[in-house]
């Protein structure tokens, strides 16, 4: 039989380099914070200045950037919008954190850009990233569904 070959092919297999696998680490939890950069308005070329900190709580509207790749008009979501506090949580989630020696995919995410205002100030978010540089799957399609919804 089959049997005896292929768990010696398991055994050798298991014992290769890890592979980054969004369900195999913990899933980090929120934060109360979210991290990004001040900009003097809700344009989404202005220039990011100076590091800043604000609490998730005290977010009242987002802007998504038009991507590259699909020309339209920035999406603006205020507080009270359906989407608007899965986007937060998942923007104040932490990335996920890979073992050392672990083999990451290779793809690129499109570029994303979400400002956001608070305390009468707006920034440009730093989107959370995990240890191989890649955005979180489930925030991109937060803002891909509030992109295409507002298409409509």
């Amino acid at each position: 039989m089959l049997v005896g070959p292929l768990l010696a092919l398991l055994a050798v297999t298991s014992g290769c380099s890890l592979h980054a696998d969004p369900g195999a680490p913990a899933p980090p939890r929120p934060g109360r914070e979210i991290h990004g950069r001040a900009i003097p308005s809700a344009s989404c070329h202005a220039r990011a200045a100076q590091r800043l900190t604000v609490e998730r709580s005290s977010l009242e509207t987002l802007v998504l950037c038009p991507l590259s790749v699909e020309p339209g008009p920035a999406v603006r979501l205020s507080a009270t919008a359906g989407l608007f506090e899965p986007i937060v949580t998942k923007l104040a989630t932490p990335g996920s954190k890979y073992p050392s020696g672990t083999v990451c995919p290779a793809y690129a995410d499109f570029p994303q850009k979400v400002l956001a205002r608070a305390h009468n100030q707006w920034l440009v978010i730093d989107l959370p990233q995990d240890s191989c540089g890649h955005y979180d799957r489930d925030l991109l399609g937060l803002l891909a569904q509030a992109r295409h919804a507002q298409q409509r």
